[in-house]
């Protein structure tokens, strides 16, 4: 698994229900989980390392609220500009590990990702605003690097 540090998190399993699985910090209420196991987490920067993977064209990113701390695991990656598309999921599943979405915007932007909501006819790429912004409402995000010029032209809605 990846996250913003080398370490264990406890993750909680439902067997009747694999989509309530998830890092057992993010959750505001304990559901019935059939299971909670210890898993074995690093950066994202360490996983590319060790691998050799020179660069990522996709990264996707659904951790049931820990998309901030994945994304933090990644700095040296964003920073070098290795990664050309990030989408990741945000809404109510930030609000146990006390997460907005101006994070994932104060991570990204400046290493130069236009950052959009993903909507069925392309993504509205904006600049982050806090009151129409963190609304919580489940979605997708895609960030693109600035360098991909062409992509960002393509996945812009076009009415």
């Amino acid at each position: 698994g990846l996250s913003n540090a080398e370490t264990h998190l406890e993750v909680g399993f439902n067997y009747d229900d694999d989509s309530r699985a998830r890092v057992t910090s993010t959750l505001l209420a304990m559901p019935k989980m059939n299971e909670v196991i210890a898993c074995k987490v690093q950066t994202g920067d360490q996983y590319l390392a060790e691998r050799n993977i020179e660069a990522v064209d996709l990264l996707k990113i659904d951790t049931e609220g820990h998309e901030i701390a994945v994304l933090e695991g990644f700095r040296s990656t964003l920073r070098e500009a290795k990664i050309r598309v990030i989408q990741f999921e945000y809404g109510t599943t930030w609000f146990a590990p006390r997460h907005f979405l101006h994070e994932a915007y104060a991570l990204l932007e400046p290493a130069g990702f236009y950052i959009g909501r993903l909507y069925p006819d392309g993504v509205f790429f904006k600049p982050y605003d806090r009151l129409p912004d963190d609304h919580f409402r489940m979605g997708n995000y895609v960030a693109v690097h600035r360098t991909c010029v062409p992509l960002i032209a393509a996945l812009k809605p076009h009415h």
